[in-house]
């Protein structure tokens, strides 16, 4: 069959041009879709999908996770799908929670008689969210958790490889409590680790592997997390473990990989960020970057190229193009000084 298709993808015969041409017409079909016909058809698909939504959150998805649940408050909602709960335990849920998307639960009850997961009033959990409790998970009051963010407080198997190989839990002592304190913000696809407290008011930027506890009113990014800023009166402040009034400290570059094409650099730097590919001239904000990004991009690339770029400087520079082209300069301007 592979040879066949190679045969019609690659002949000049009559008949391999005409399948193809055939083919080309049915992949490039459609219909016209005239607003006056499909704009009424739109709005009652819309209507009904809210509807069984609806229906399926309230009568199927809500009580059945408020089954599952030790003690909840008023108000706790979730998602339209149904959460995964894994073993039993003691699942206490405050005021005004919502728990969205689909989420999962997993008690290792061998551990404690009563793991528990403790979710505060005001807080949302978002969609691919994963609880490991092996004693306690706690969680504030008006946090936001969230999508695909993982929180365990018992790493599954032991570290001794010979304990590993005989299939023997972790030690008691490496399952450590969780404390995620008030109005705290945890980013996407961020990972916090068995005994870590994260302070109140603090952030925890996308993707960060949080290994070790955060201080109150701080940023943290990286991995593992590291503070990048500090949060004070209700701004945003630059940390001085980073940079202080816009210099340096270069005992705390990371070595990075300098490359010989900074378009290249920046390109591949912002597109792990945003989790998709860029173009050179592509707008960074129009492609995903957010506010709670900008610093621990910032500190990546000056430590990736070995230069110091003024904030100012940063946040005008919309485009991976103008960004490497000001790098750029400031990398020849480091080799004229050094001359």
């Amino acid at each position: 069959m592979t040879s066949l298709n190679r045969r019609l993808v690659l002949s000049n015969h009559p008949a391999a041009r005409m399948l193809r041409w055939i083919h080309h017409c049915v992949r490039e079909f459609s219909l016209p879709a005239p607003a006056f016909v499909f704009r009424p058809v739109l709005a009652v698909f819309l209507l009904l999908r809210s509807l069984y939504y609806f229906l399926a959150r309230v009568f199927v998805c809500e009580p059945l996770f408020k089954a599952y649940c030790t003690k909840f408050g008023r108000r706790l909602h979730t998602g339209v799908y149904i959460h995964w709960v894994s073993g039993r335990g003691r699942l206490v849920i405050g005021d005004d929670v919502l728990v969205d998307g689909k989420c999962s639960f997993t008690f290792a009850v061998r551990y404690t008689e009563t793991p528990t997961p403790l979710i505060g009033d005001h807080t949302v959990i978002s969609h691919r969210c994963s609880l490991t409790v092996g004693r306690q998970i706690s969680i504030g009051n008006h946090c936001l958790i969230a999508s695909g963010v993982q929180i365990f407080d018992a790493p599954g198997h032991p570290t001794d490889p010979v304990l590993r190989k005989l299939g023997k839990p972790a030690n008691p002592e490496d399952v450590r409590p969780i404390k995620i304190e008030d109005n705290v913000w945890v980013g996407t696809d961020a990972i916090v680790f068995p005994g870590v407290t994260v302070g109140e008011g603090s952030v925890v930027a996308v993707g960060s592997l949080v290994m070790s506890d955060v201080p109150p009113y701080t940023i943290v990014a990286g991995n593992p997390a590291r503070v990048i800023a500090e949060l004070s009166n209700g701004g945003c402040q630059e940390s001085a473990e980073t940079h202080s009034l816009g210099e340096p400290l270069q005992e705390k570059r990371s070595g990075g990989k300098q490359s010989e094409d900074p378009l290249q650099g920046v390109v591949e730097l912002v597109s792990r960020a945003v989790g998709h590919q860029l173009d050179p001239d592509d707008d960074f904000y129009d492609a995903g970057v957010t506010s709670i990004m900008m610093l621990p991009l910032l500190i990546e690339i000056e430590d990736w190229f070995h230069v110091t770029i003024p904030t100012e400087q940063f946040l005008n520079a919309r485009t991976p193009r103008v960004l490497s082209s000001q790098i750029a300069r400031l990398i020849s301007d480091r080799k004229l000084e050094q001359l």
